[in-house]
């Protein structure tokens, strides 16, 4: 008896957080279309989804948190991947560097965005020191990293994360994969960067393609570096949807939601391209053997 219900006990944390996550998902579409009971909202409707959409600010947030999310995903994978390689034709796997990498994974977001400030800030670190040394062409580079539209500093505080999750994602995939099959195109007259081209990276590709979804979706829908080191106007897509949410007035509760739930289909659509990606490596791989 005890054999038969162990694993449903040892299944039941995780079935409880799913159970949570899909009454949540659920609760959010049903809000979305201005249904809440509680403030006497029982009537569905698209108007909240039909306003949303022909909003020119949200085409605005929904361009710039998709802008940061690619460049994010795709900067972190490149430096991410080259990093990795590096250190493991150096042999650092396991060597102080690699220790120094945790320390970024390890620090929330919202540190990272205090040491954004205090470094790259007008008044911060850098600029101060590049002022004392009278480089104020430099200083002034560096006052206008932050809270622009381009958010140069939203992706540099996102890189500084990412980037080592990156290395740790793939390190065990490509430690092996250049242990072997390097090794023998570097035999064969290939060179370092065309075996890691032709040979690491593709066999690397669903190490790669996994940590550059979560990267993505993650990157996609926080609002805590958006907040804190972008601009004003555009906002992002989290920062509006945490706008609206936390607006005086209730009954814009489904504004939301509704923005919720474009974030939720972007991140949906995203994991389909990741499927099909990952469906034709594997497709691949079954012809060639």
């Amino acid at each position: 008896m005890r054999k038969k219900i162990t694993p449903y006990l040892l299944s039941a944390p995780v079935i409880v957080l799913c159970a949570i996550l899909i009454i949540s998902i659920i609760n959010g579409v049903i809000q979305s279309f201005g249904i809440i009971p509680a403030f006497d909202m029982t009537k569905p409707t698209l108007a909240y989804y039909q306003e949303i959409l022909h909003s020119e600010s949200l085409m605005e947030s929904i361009g710039l948190s998709l802008y940061l999310a690619v460049a994010t995903t795709f900067l972190a994978l490149a430096i991410g991947s080259l990093l990795c390689w590096s250190l493991i034709l150096l042999k650092k796997k396991g060597g102080a560097l690699e220790q120094i990498l945790k320390i970024p994974i390890l620090v929330p977001h919202t540190v990272v965005a205090i040491l954004a400030i205090n470094l790259l800030s007008s008044t911060g670190l850098l600029s101060r020191i590049f002022m004392t040394m009278g480089m104020t062409e430099a200083a002034e580079w560096i006052s206008c990293i932050l809270y622009t539209p381009e958010s140069w500093g939203v992706i540099m505080a996102y890189l500084w994360k990412e980037i080592p999750f990156v290395c740790y994602f793939i390190a065990a995939v490509m430690g092996s994969i250049d242990g072997s099959y390097g090794d023998a195109a570097r035999n064969l007259g290939a060179g370092k960067w065309r075996a890691f081209w032709n040979v690491t990276l593709p066999l690397c590709k669903p190490a790669i393609l996994n940590s550059g979804l979560i990267i993505f979706c993650y990157s996609f829908g926080a609002y805590e570096l958006p907040l804190l080191l972008g601009s004003t106007l555009p906002k992002a897509l989290p920062v509006q949807t945490y706008i609206e949410y936390t607006h005086p007035d209730l009954t814009h509760r489904p504004y939301a939601m509704a923005l919720n739930m474009i974030m939720l289909l972007i991140c949906l659509i995203a994991a389909g391209v990741y499927y099909l990606l990952l469906r034709q490596k594997i497709s691949e791989t079954r012809r060639r053997d």
